[in-house]
């Protein structure tokens, strides 16, 4: 019994190792490494604060109170589940807060901190928190993206897309962070497979 155990753990180590070598040679396609918080150089300075912190590590650097991070973390939780997304974020460090060039944290109208949380589009439409012409609109924005520079996705949509949600956000319109057009931003996810242009080898 054992020996068949260690010969079969022999065959699949060798054929782990036969297709990454295969793989690694010219791969048809490449794996992606995708933004799913935030941009990482949003607001980028050489020194100071700027850009995103999450919460979590806001609190632990005394940037916010004790009373501040209890009171933001149970209205985001309960803002979260009311959109019907109560489970989808368990790690309070997903919430992310921005500093301003002053290098404090932004405020939203309420007077509470500015907080973002990624999510994927597919989930956003499921709960109605996009209609189907922003949902339509995002994936067809983001695959003209990736055509412009070459490359082609294997099957994009929403589960693949992800978008900045505001779960302070009193208005629908304030919801998601949106470009210059006033269209949801959105950006592919981790390790996502993307078929390279034919010459991108030879570059």
């Amino acid at each position: 019994m054992i020996r068949k155990v260690i010969i079969t753990v022999c065959l699949l180590l060798a054929i782990t190792v036969i297709v990454v070598g295969l793989l690694s040679l010219r791969s048809e396609y490449l794996v992606v490494w995708g933004k799913w918080r935030c941009d990482p150089l949003k607001g980028y300075k050489d020194k100071g604060r700027w850009g995103a912190i999450d919460m979590v590590r806001a609190y632990s650097q005394n940037i916010i109170s004790r009373t501040d991070y209890e009171h933001l973390l149970s209205k985001c939780q309960q803002n979260m589940s009311k959109r019907k997304l109560g489970n989808y974020v368990e790690d309070p460090s997903e919430y992310m807060l921005f500093f301003d060039d002053n290098e404090q944290l932004i405020r939203g109208e309420n007077g509470d901190y500015s907080v973002i949380v990624s999510i994927d589009a597919l989930h956003a439409i499921n709960r109605n928190l996009m209609d189907k012409k922003e949902y339509l609109q995002l994936v067809q924005d983001l695959d003209r993206r990736i055509q412009e520079k070459g490359f082609k996705h294997l099957a994009l949509s929403g589960k693949y897309i992800k978008v900045l949600l505001r779960p302070l956000a009193r208005r629908r319109e304030d919801l998601f962070e949106r470009n210059e057009k006033g269209q949801i931003e959105g950006t592919l996810v981790n390790f996502t497979l993307v078929k390279p242009p034919s010459d991108f080898y030879d570059r």
